[in-house]
């Protein structure tokens, strides 16, 4: 074989070699700018250094926000804890000749298990509600057996 010939094929290879491994490159080079534009997207014109120094600026916008959204959880879980979230209900008859279970007991406390029992003894002549006082699950004076019943269950629900 002649020389010129095989120096035409090798080139020819290392040209092939060549061509493959521009389209290698060429196709991370667009990987690379998809990136590149994802990463800056909506940032116009800017290099890397400004580009961090904006994140790093929203970052501390976040920080900021994050903190005072801290401070109003922590609010609301006070006033949460603080509110009449226990409740119990418990109907029934008062007076022998009262029918349909029309007097009722009502027990609302909060977190602390303070609160109040609501009962109210429906007769037929008249109806007589009292209010009593709960603190930390104790009442303040003695209970009727169903008010005990509705305390108990309010306290055991929760």
């Amino acid at each position: 074989m002649d020389i010129g010939i095989i120096i035409t094929i090798i080139a020819s290879i290392i040209s092939v070699f060549c061509l493959i491994m521009l389209f290698q490159v060429n196709g991370r080079l667009k990987r690379m700018k998809k990136r590149y534009d994802i990463l800056l997207k909506g940032k116009g014109e800017l290099d890397l250094e400004e580009l961090l120094l904006c994140y790093g600026e929203e970052m501390d916008k976040i920080k900021l926000k994050e903190k005072e959204i801290d401070l109003k959880m922590s609010t609301l879980n006070n006033k949460i804890s603080s509110s009449l979230n226990k409740i119990g209900f418990l109907s029934y008859n008062a007076y022998p000749d009262a029918a349909g279970e029309k007097s009722y007991s009502l027990c609302m406390l909060d977190s602390y298990n303070n609160g109040i029992i609501l009962s109210n003894l429906f007769g037929r002549e008249h109806s007589v509600t009292y209010g009593k006082l709960v603190q930390s699950g104790n009442p303040s004076v003695d209970l009727s057996p169903e008010e005990q019943s509705v305390l108990n269950r309010t306290l055991n629900r929760y």
